[in-house]
């Protein structure tokens, strides 16, 4: 009984390669590890394998944000201290884009957003910024820290 690929193409491969990026090069990886002759070679690139620090990071802004709140902040919320950190901070880097190329010269803080006023799209409703999502979002750019302050990995 012929092979997939010899049904395909009148003859069984001569050679069989593995390649694969991301969550592709992570299986990569452990193919090699446990099939090792599975393969006449494998490229795994930009294999993901490092998520300690990127899996924190993104649930921060969480553990950040609400602790001690009563509920989440709309996405509407986050949305409107977005399009004002980079009404504030695009300008920096001399060209106006939709783009915060110079973070360093970017010192939006969005708590200065508390209470501004804006309108939600999905409640079609004019509504205040409230900390929560103030707060949430700073946590989101600045990435986690230790209870010192000491930087853990990236927003």
């Amino acid at each position: 009984m012929k092979s997939l690929v010899g049904s395909l193409y009148g003859r069984d491969p001569k050679y069989s390669y593995w390649s694969g990026c991301s969550q592709g090069g992570r299986q990569g990886l452990m193919l090699a590890q446990r099939y090792s002759n599975a393969y006449d070679g494998i490229a795994a690139s930009a294999s993901a394998f490092l998520w300690i620090e990127p899996a924190s990071s993104s649930h921060d802004p969480v553990l950040e944000g609400w602790t001690g709140a009563s509920s989440a902040p709309l996405a509407c919320e986050l949305d409107f201290i977005t399009a004002q950190v980079i009404a504030e901070c695009d300008p920096k880097d001399g060209v106006v884009d939709g783009v915060i190329s110079d973070m360093d010269s970017c010192n939006f803080d969005a708590l200065s957003s508390v209470n501004k006023t804006f309108h939600c799209s999905s409640s079609n409703k004019i509504m205040p910024i409230s900390k929560i999502a103030a707060l949430v979002a700073n946590a989101a750019w600045s990435g986690p820290r230790t209870a010192d302050g000491e930087f853990l990995w990236y927003g």
